[in-house]
């Protein structure tokens, strides 16, 4: 079983993990790093296909408007402050990226946030799925009624 369009990894959400007893699934702070950057780089090196468990994923910043209600404004290093947490290290470190995006999940955990689906992902072809597409129409939608507004209509 793979990665679903739309659902999220079927052995995740089934509570499965990777058929070995394990329940996890890759974060990520936005989807540049595993939707594109990671595979780039991947095949510029000559190495194989990413395993399954990087073909979906959660973009935490997904999680973190559902959470909180509200958009992760001004980077990682921002939010992270903003939480009340302490970033530490050099930003775009990515080791310093992911234990502060950690940090981030731990508090959400916390505060009894249940991370129950991945929200992006890669279909077979390679193209990404999730919700951006509808995230881009939604804020296209509202910027368009707002110009309308601006012109008087």
């Amino acid at each position: 079983v793979g990665a679903e369009p739309g659902g999220g990894d079927a052995r995740w959400r089934a509570g499965k993990g990777d058929g070995r007893g394990s329940r996890f699934a890759i974060v990520t702070w936005g989807d540049a790093d595993v939707m594109s950057t990671l595979s780039r780089e991947c095949r510029m090196k000559g190495l194989p296909e990413l395993p399954w468990y990087f073909k979906a994923w959660v973009n935490l910043k997904e999680s973190f408007r559902r959470h909180y209600k509200r958009e992760a404004h001004g980077g990682l290093e921002n939010v992270v402050n903003g939480l009340g947490l302490s970033f530490e290290g050099r930003a775009h470190s990515g080791l310093v990226d992911s234990r502060n995006t950690a940090k981030i999940v731990r508090q959400m955990l916390q505060q009894g946030f249940r991370f129950q689906r991945t929200t992006r992902g890669l279909a077979p072809d390679g193209q990404g799925w999730g919700q951006r597409k509808k995230r881009r129409q939604e804020a296209g939608a509202r910027e368009m009624a707002g110009e309308r507004e601006s012109a008087g209509e």
